[in-house]
């Protein structure tokens, strides 16, 4: 079962549904409020076709217990554009039993990975992007990049290099 609410500039979700513990009785829990700034963000990175500011703010909230287990995450993330530039961020808290299962945490150790990408288009063809990401796990990996979009025809035709350094104590 889902709620869905747009208030103005709020969007709000809300869904229960049968969890990752099979047909017994726990329920898994998503909630997400979004605040938007203008237009909002596009469904998509970079700011081809941004004119202006506009940005989407979220927060989120994840829970599904069973079968020993108790997955539970708070989410926050931006995503704005400015004219020709471009900035995504995201941040995860976990708990120790989904940082073991989604970034490899031993012990029940907790995790907050994080992730922040800023953009510059150029003109309507070209736009550069850099990205840094930290998975705040027990490895210590983080992962720095670094990207190049060309635009045939904006999103529905395009070619994209990346580049990237990863790193950590394994």
């Amino acid at each position: 079962a889902a709620v869905v609410a747009d208030v103005e500039n709020f969007h709000l979700k809300l869904a229960a549904q049968n969890g990752g513990d099979g047909s017994a009785d726990e329920l898994g829990i998503v909630a997400r409020a979004e605040y938007k700034v203008g237009e909002g963000a596009k469904q998509r990175e970079g700011a081809l076709g941004a004119e202006g500011f506009d940005a989407t703010f979220g927060l989120g909230y994840f829970q599904d217990r069973g079968m020993g287990n108790e997955f539970e995450a708070y989410i926050a993330d931006a995503y704005a554009t400015y004219e020709q530039f471009s900035l995504h961020a995201e941040l995860v808290d976990m708990g120790g039993d989904l940082a073991a299962m989604t970034v490899g945490n031993a012990g029940g150790e907790s995790a907050t990975p994080y992730s922040a990408t800023l953009g510059f288009r150029i003109n309507n063809e070209f736009e550069l992007a850099v990205r840094y990401q930290d998975l705040d796990d027990t490895n210590d990996t983080t992962q720095i990049g670094g990207g190049f979009n060309y635009y045939i025809a904006g999103h529905a035709a395009k070619w994209q290099v990346n580049v990237s350094q990863f790193d950590n104590d394994a």
